[in-house]
């Protein structure tokens, strides 16, 4: 145990990003490479919140709670921390799943026993195409099927764009204002590498104590309230706290969409570290590798990254 005692903070984290949108409305809380240009694209706070508001009436519209939780089939993006935060705000945990399960297992069937563990209210496929043998082959009950790009799935889905244009109405912030610190807040699988996944739930006051220590300990090294970038995937529990602490500290996350493996996907990373300089960087050791070559073969990618 921690001989420093921790500060105090503030456990329902949708009332602590409203207090952010409401101080920094237009600052980005979230950028993410889109369109064909593959241009820097923010989502600010005051956007992220009226966008969280929407999705979370949609749920409480649907009649969904916290014994239904919300399966996310996503890689890292925007929607995804939508999605997420739209889950908080209605009281209903979200579990993210690694993407690996519905695009390399020839079975699938890790996502059939975290399917049949969970049994969500919802699920959420940002891009249904390459998902489209995991849609049909799971049995995902009555939950139904969300996503960015609904004619592509295989089956019927919900535009995220219809979810997104709900009214929200005064049941929101009473659910908000309803929330207590032992309520579910999050669902995270372990890693499944001694056997099938495990759900691991996790609280309100769980998820605003691991961001209040993190803060407290890291926060000025860190600068998760200044601008940071990440890749590290959402369903992994450390990568599942990046916009989370950006969001208590205000800070701007940029979503790198690479990965350290030799190929395109490291060369993406390359090219976001030339152009989003941050004072914290943190990786896997593989990582560390490849980026000390990397910075020893380019005088540009050095001069923003230190």
């Amino acid at each position: 145990r921690s001989r420093i005692p921790l500060a105090p903070h503030d456990f329902n984290l949708p009332r602590v990003f409203a207090a952010q949108a409401g101080a920094q409305p237009s600052r980005a809380w979230l950028l993410q490479r889109q369109g064909p240009a593959r241009a820097w694209t923010p989502l600010s706070y005051a956007e992220a919140q009226r966008k969280a508001q929407s999705i979370a009436q949609w749920l409480l519209d649907r009649g969904l709670g916290a014994g239904r939780p919300i399966l996310v089939l996503s890689g890292n993006s925007i929607a995804h921390a939508l999605v997420r935060l739209g889950g908080l705000t209605a009281g209903i945990p979200a579990c993210p799943v690694s993407a690996n399960y519905g695009l390399l297992d020839p079975s699938f069937e890790r996502l059939r026993h975290v399917v049949r563990r969970l049994q969500p209210g919802m699920v959420f496929v940002e891009h249904a195409a390459p998902f489209g043998r995991a849609l049909e082959a799971v049995d995902f009950g009555d939950a139904p099927i969300v996503t960015r790009t609904p004619a592509e799935a295989p089956g019927p889905a919900i535009a995220l764009e219809e979810v997104l244009a709900t009214p929200a109405t005064g049941a929101v912030a009473a659910r908000v204002a309803s929330l207590a610190p032992g309520d579910p807040a999050a669902c995270m699988l372990t890693s499944g590498s001694t056997g099938p996944p495990k759900i691991v739930l996790q609280s309100y006051a769980n998820l605003a104590a691991n961001v209040a220590q993190a803060n407290q300990a890291l926060g000025r090294a860190a600068c998760w309230g200044g601008t940071t970038m990440d890749w590290l995937p959402w369903s992994h529990v450390s990568g599942a706290f990046a916009p989370l602490l950006t969001l208590v500290a205000g800070g701007s996350l940029y979503i790198d969409e690479g990965k350290p493996v030799p190929g395109p996907l490291w060369e993406q990373s390359l090219q976001n570290l030339r152009e989003v300089p941050g004072p914290y960087y943190v990786n896997v050791p593989l990582g560390y590798a490849l980026l000390a070559d990397a910075l020893e073969a380019d005088a540009s990618l050095r001069a923003t990254f230190f």
